[in-house]
């Protein structure tokens, strides 16, 4: 901060009796911050939905005024946008609002937003403006072509993990039969790839076309228990003592060949869970796609209502 200082003088008639220089410190005053809590990243609307914005906007000395404004499409920032409403802070240092819009999402289209926070600068207040806030509702069209990309995603996936948990078998099975000739780094090697097997799993429990299938719930259950089993199972004969390499070396194949028995069927699953119809599947996906921005909005809205930060006439309905 500015440093500046004031000569006190102290007189006595017309002489100076004391003189002390004092230090003063000028504080600057600092644009508004704004934090958006939701949506943190561009989301997806289905149409007809209407986008909600939770974000809390702080300043050093005070709030004078904060508006959500109206940006057209696939413009920056700072365009010329339109004012959809507009709050009087009265120079509180803190606003928490979750804001509803009254324009419904339309498909193909869309919809971006900005907050506007200015202060109480004397003068002229400092104004701060926040990234686009962008929500995108997809076409019909769009929709099928992402189900594509993700329906082919999810078949190399299931390929890729059935080959690499074979492979990792006959690899497992070959270190453990030679126990004499024991290599540590073999070991950790197939370690290495169990964590890869595990990977390509949790990409397809994350997939939003769920292309496991009714075999979805049984991949959650290997990804947390038998996949980790494993890759434990293959550090531990890698590192563990020498007398109990041969029960580490069965407890990781047990699990691995427990893994590619449940997960063979997963590509007949696969195709089953595809023959639901092209609309039903679709919409599955959108939702599926928007879930986690719906359940982020409730989080920070309980949050925001449990801490007292939000009173109940700064929440739109």
């Amino acid at each position: 901060s500015p440093g500046a200082s004031l000569i006190v003088e102290a007189k006595e008639g017309d002489s100076t009796a004391v003189t002390e220089e004092i230090a003063v410190t000028v504080q600057v005053d600092e644009p508004p911050q704004i934090t958006i809590v939701s949506p943190t990243e561009a989301s997806i609307l289905p149409a007809g939905a209407r986008p909600q914005i939770h974000f809390e906007v702080k300043d050093d000395y005070g709030l004078s005024e904060v508006e959500v404004q109206l940006l057209p499409p696939d413009q920056t920032p700072e365009a010329p946008a339109t004012t959809l409403q507009s709050w009087k802070v009265d120079g509180n240092p803190a606003f928490n609002q979750i804001w509803s819009s009254d324009i419904a999402a339309t498909a193909g289209k869309k919809l971006a937003f900005r907050i506007v926070a200015r202060d109480t600068h004397p003068e002229k207040p400092n104004e701060f403006l926040s990234d686009s806030i962008v929500f995108t509702t997809p076409t019909t069209d769009e929709l099928l072509a992402k189900k594509n990309e993700l329906a082919n995603s999810a078949a190399t996936g299931i390929d890729q993990l059935l080959e690499l948990q074979k492979a990792n078998i006959e690899e497992t099975e070959k270190l453990a039969g030679n126990l004499k000739k024991f290599d540590p780094a073999k070991w950790l090697e197939a370690a290495t790839t169990q964590e890869k097997i595990r990977e390509v799993l949790k990409g397809l429990l994350d997939n939003p076309i769920q292309p496991l299938g009714a075999l979805t719930e049984v991949g959650q259950k290997l990804y947390l228990n038998e996949s980790t089993h494993a890759v434990e199972a293959l550090k531990s004969a890698a590192n563990g003592a020498p007398e109990r390499r041969g029960e580490f070396a069965k407890e990781a194949l047990d699990s691995q060949k427990s893994i590619l028995r449940q997960l063979s069927p997963a590509e007949s699953s696969m195709e089953e869970s595809l023959k639901d119809g092209r609309l039903t599947g679709l919409a599955a996906m959108l939702e599926a796609l928007i879930k986690g921005q719906n359940d982020l909005l409730t989080k920070t809205s309980d949050l925001a209502t449990a801490k007292g930060k939000a009173s109940p006439d700064m929440v739109d309905a």
